[in-house]
């Protein structure tokens, strides 16, 4: 999973800080969590590579992938909807079982 933000975004913050909550409560274990943050130097290989990403309007944004490839991509909320997410994408692995 990675997590485009900037370091500006006052939503970007109050996401991660769920998802950090969220990790602390045991919750979304089985997950590799990464993220980039777009204003910030070096992001602009990644914008380069991924065209689509010109489309994106609101952040915080999350793309998850699996083998390398992009299976989902929404706009972030709060981390409950981020396994609800999730779990629509994978399906019930028994971590995410674990932590409903």
């Amino acid at each position: 999973m990675l997590i485009l933000a900037k370091n500006d975004c006052g939503h970007c913050a109050a996401y991660q800080a769920g998802i950090k909550a969220a990790l602390e409560r045991g919750e979304l274990s089985g997950l590799t969590i990464g993220k980039l943050v777009l204003n910030e130097p070096g992001a602009t290989g990644y914008k380069r590579a991924n065209r689509w990403l010109a489309e994106v309007k609101d952040l915080p944004y999350t793309v998850l992938y699996r083998n390398g490839e992009i299976v989902e991509r929404f706009v972030g909320s709060r981390a409950t909807y981020l396994e609800e997410r999730v779990r629509a994408a994978f399906g019930d692995t028994p971590e995410l079982a674990a932590a409903a």
